[in-house]
This record gives structure tokens, C-alpha cells and sequence, in this order.
């Protein structure tokens, strides 16, 4: 967690306004971890986009899968 701190601070020092989660491993900390706001998690936009490009609606009861 020390590593991802840091390159998380460095990032928004640097301007960057979301971080993209783009690896397995960093959903994982996402879901283990309070690393705060403004991440983009990539696996959850793959699974919300292959569901909704199948004209179908995500479950309310599967909404508490998927975080801000």
C-alpha cells in the first residue's frame, strides 16, 4: 500500500483528476482498501458496459458491487 500511496499522490500532484484502475490486482486493493475518491476501475466499466451493450439493465442487487 505504501507504493500505490505514493503514485497515487504523485499522480494528483501532477494534475491527474482520475486514476485509472487498470490492472486485476488493483481492484482488488480498491475493494480491500479505503484509497478514497477519484479512481476509474476498469474491470467494473468492462462488466457494466458488456451488460448494458446486451440492451440489458444491471440488477439493483448487484449495484453494491460496482463502487464510486
Amino acid at each position: 500500500m505504501e507504493h500505490f500511496v505514493k503514485v497515487k499522490e504523485e499522480l494528483k500532484d501532477k494534475g491527474a483528476d482520475a486514476i485509472i484502475l487498470g490492472c486485476t490486482e488493483l481492484s482488488i486493493i480498491k475493494r480491500s482498501e479505503n484509497i478514497g475518491p477519484g479512481f476509474i476501475d476498469a474491470l467494473e466499466v468492462l462488466a457494466m458496459c458488456s451488460i448494458t451493450n446486451c440492451d440489458k439493465k444491471i440488477r439493483k442487487e448487484y449495484w453494491n458491487l460496482i463502487t464510486n
